[in-house]
């Protein structure tokens, strides 16, 4: 199967996220998962992201929930083409309340923040 697109338009991600505040940049990919049945109707999608906030959203997010250390494989399934766009020895966290609100009750999946620059991974899927 082909690699999603990389793409940098912030619209989609802040329509879908709300609760990040707001996105100053993004790369991200989308892509439709268990798409191989023949009967038509709605698709699940996966997307992964690397969300760039503003200075004044990743305090409030940092100051307004409980983080911890985020888990040894949190990013183990970052797309090939997104990895280079990760931030080098950052300081990220997770909260499992944060990770709820951001990525909303449609999607599920996994939220980590860097601590020190403010970017947001997302590795949230539809079901």
């Amino acid at each position: 199967m082909a690699a999603a697109p990389v793409r940098t338009d912030l619209e989609p991600l802040r329509k879908r996220f709300p609760q990040l505040g707001h996105i100053s940049s993004s790369v991200w990919q989308c892509r439709v998962i268990g798409g191989d049945s023949l009967v038509p109707g709605p698709s699940d999608t996966l997307i992964q992201a690397l969300v760039e906030l503003d200075p004044a959203d990743l305090a409030t997010i940092t100051g307004g929930y409980t983080w911890q250390p985020a888990p040894d494989c949190w990013s183990e399934h970052l797309s090939d083409q997104l990895r280079p766009y990760m931030p080098a020895d950052g300081d990220w966290r997770y909260s499992q309340r944060f990770e709820a609100d951001a990525r909303t009750p449609l999607y599920h999946g996994s939220v980590c923040v860097e601590m020190r620059g403010g970017t947001v991974y997302l590795n949230v899927a539809t079901s």
